[in-house]
């Protein structure tokens, strides 16, 4: 493996340990009830890169992702959600 993703503040890699720990102290101060927050956080962290023209392999090796399928699957979920954002823009229910 390459260097760490994230590292503590003296600069050591970030174990899975004080990654989740992490991750829970985010949520309850945030009052975040997702489900699955590391599924999101990876969701929308590999949606911003493509969105910011990170070249896919790159993308597909920091995710630590075999092959391409799930930059495909979340650059499809994005596209649909900003067509729904955007489709939905102004949209007023009657009476309001």
């Amino acid at each position: 493996p390459g260097p760490a993703l994230w590292l503590t503040e003296r600069g050591t890699p970030l174990q899975k340990w004080g990654a989740n720990e992490m991750m829970r102290r985010l949520r309850a101060r945030s009052g975040v009830t997702v489900k699955d927050a590391w599924h999101v956080l990876r969701r929308t962290w590999a949606a911003a890169a493509v969105r910011q023209g990170i070249p896919r392999p790159y993308i597909q090796t920091s995710a630590g992702w075999s092959t391409s399928a799930m930059i495909d699957v979340y650059t499809a979920a994005m596209l649909n959600e900003e067509a729904a954002v955007e489709a939905f823009r102004g949209f007023r229910l009657p009476g309001r």
